[in-house]
């Protein structure tokens, strides 16, 4: 079999060396999705196996361990599915894992949480047992689902309110009349490329408080390549250690002595800091919650109830690590066409090493813009000091200018 040494990836000293999160990570090594995608659908795969059996209070409400991720980039170049479907074959075999993933209705989605993962061994015209509203949405792309269909509308009024775990919380449908959903524990693994999340996302996302209790998990390419792929250890032995963990992680879960001290003063530090962009607003107010999320499943990975500084430490750089990209994401959404097509020319520029002739790149662009549109986004980049423009004897090219 041929083989590669693989390039160290940028993610790398992020990852913990140990615990269930070390084990999953290493469980997909051989797969040539970035080591951030595995991570993080890891990591969300951990928070949906553990419900609301284990918790963090914040005094006038709990922080649970279940996780929204939103995987982008480009398609076919960062194995996007791929990565989510490797978590959600670990989670079918728990048994007890409520898998949401049909292109389906607000109604629908409650019916689902209602009826839990054995409505299809209810006999017809009964009503499934009440339980717990635990439930894993999956969606490879993540516009389709919430999609603008009239059929559709609501949904992500209803997901926003399902995201904050509510102990109780009910509605009126067309087929069932009042229904009540009980300890609701919703995780989300989300795909999208960016085209689709710059043009189809709502905007009425954002100021309603959807996308800012989302991770977005940004990736343009992969430096993984398997030509042939050995094949994996077995899941049987991961599907075991994950459900033993979730056995032992059981309770409230607190911060040590120096964990709390240390995320007291980051807590203080942080109220001063000023998103760059407006849109970013919402997750920089939700952030404290996605630190102590973050750091409960690292500390849950190895066992514990108690989050130790380790912990918040790593979950405070995880954190950092995927701002630098949401950034730069989030300050295209909700774009106009011309900033779209801005947008799409910074994004090739990147794909090939921040500078191509004038030609390559207006060759590569001309399913999506006329010249015309392509003359006027690069005048405004060009003055903007996104992009240089470079005369040569040839013609001209364009290269990105560092920020």
């Amino acid at each position: 079999m041929v083989s590669f040494d693989q390039p160290r990836e940028s993610f790398s000293d992020l990852v913990p060396r140990q615990g269930w999160l070390a084990n999953y990570v290493e469980w997909t090594s051989g797969s040539e999705a970035p080591l951030v995608f595995h991570y993080f659908v890891g990591s969300a795969t951990l928070g949906a196996a553990l419900k609301r059996t284990a918790w963090f209070s914040k005094g006038y409400y709990r922080v649970y361990p279940n996780k929204q991720i939103l995987i982008v980039g480009p398609t076919g170049k960062v194995r996007k599915t791929s990565a989510i479907q490797l978590g959600v074959k670990v989670l079918r075999g728990l048994k007890d894992i409520n898998i949401i993933s049909k292109k389906i209705t607000p109604e629908a989605v409650i019916d689902a949480l209602v009826d839990g993962p054995d409505a299809d061994k209810v006999p017809m015209g009964k009503q499934a047992t009440p339980q717990d509203a635990c439930a894993v949405i999956v969606a490879t792309e993540l516009a389709v689902f919430l999609g603008k269909q009239k059929y559709n509308e609501g949904m992500i009024a209803l997901l926003t309110d399902l995201f904050d775990s509510p102990d109780e919380w009910a509605t009126q449908t067309r087929g069932r009349g009042k229904v009540e959903l009980h300890n609701v524990g919703l995780t989300g693994m989300w795909a999208s490329t960016p085209d689709w999340l710059i043009s189809a996302i709502p905007h009425d996302a954002f100021g309603g408080g959807f996308m800012r209790r989302i991770l977005f998990v940004v990736q343009e390419s992969t430096i993984r390549c398997f030509p042939i792929p050995e094949a994996p250890p077995p899941i049987e032995a991961l599907v075991q250690s994950l459900e033993d963990l979730r056995a032992r992680v059981k309770g409230q879960m607190t911060f040590s002595e120096d964990a709390l001290e240390w995320y007291v003063s980051w807590y203080a530090a942080s109220r001063g800091d000023i998103p760059e962009d407006e849109k970013m607003a919402g997750y920089h107010e939700s952030k404290p919650d996605h630190m102590i999320r973050e750091s409960m499943i690292l500390a849950a990975s190895e066992g514990r109830l108690t989050v130790e500084l380790p912990d918040i430490k790593r979950a405070s750089f995880i954190l950092g690590y995927l701002e630098k990209e949401m950034l730069y994401t989030f300050k295209w959404l909700g774009m106009r066409p011309i900033g779209q097509d801005q947008e799409r020319i910074i994004r090739t520029l990147k794909a090939n090493q921040g500078r191509m002739e004038h030609s390559d790149l207006l060759r590569r662009l001309i399913f999506f813009m006329n010249a015309l549109q392509f003359k006027n986004s690069m005048q405004t980049l060009v003055e903007s000091r996104i992009v240089r423009e470079i005369i040569t004897v040839n013609g001209h090219r364009y290269e990105l200018i560092e920020s």
